[in-house]
C-alpha cells in the first residue's frame, strides 16, 4: 500500500465519513474537474446608474444651479448618476450579461430609487482591446 493511497483513503474517509474504504482504491474526487477545462472569453462592461425619474435630485439641483450662476442658463433638467467600468470573465455573452445584471441589482444599483443599463462587449485577448459583441 503507497503513500498517497493512504493519503487519498484519510482525505476521502474525512470528507466522506466512511472509514470501512479500502486504501488501496482511489477516492472519488469532491468536486467537478469541468470548471477547470471551460473556456472562458474577457468582457468589458460599462454600467450606467440613473435615479428613477420620480426620485428628487437635489444633486443635480445643486449643479444645475451651480451652472447657472456661471453664466450657463440654457441647462435643464441636470440629473446626476454613476458610470462604472468592469471587466468579467465569462462562457459567452448571455453568461456575461446575466451575471453583470445580477450583479447590477444586488450591489451596484439602488433598484428602489435607480435604473441602470449597461453596454458590453468582447475584449480582444491578444490586443485586450474591446470589439464589439
Amino acid at each position: 500500500m503507497s503513500v498517497s493511497h493512504c493519503t487519498a483513503f484519510f482525505v476521502d474517509r474525512t470528507l466522506h465519513g466512511s472509514s470501512d474504504y479500502p486504501c488501496d482504491r482511489q477516492p472519488n474526487i469532491p468536486f467537478s474537474l469541468s470548471r477547470i477545462y471551460t473556456v472562458t472569453q474577457t468582457y468589458q462592461a460599462q454600467v450606467y446608474v440613473t435615479l428613477r425619474p420620480s426620485v428628487l435630485d437635489p444633486a443635480g439641483t445643486a449643479v444645475q444651479s451651480g451652472l447657472a450662476q456661471l453664466g450657463f442658463d440654457g441647462v435643464d433638467r441636470l440629473r446626476i448618476g454613476k458610470y462604472i467600468e468592469l471587466t468579467i470573465e465569462a462562457e459567452d455573452e448571455a453568461s456575461a450579461s446575466q451575471q453583470l445584471d445580477a450583479m447590477c441589482d444586488r450591489l451596484l444599483a439602488n433598484t428602489t430609487i435607480e435604473n441602470y443599463r449597461f453596454d458590453l462587449s468582447r475584449v480582444n485577448p491578444s490586443t485586450t482591446e474591446a470589439v464589439s459583441a
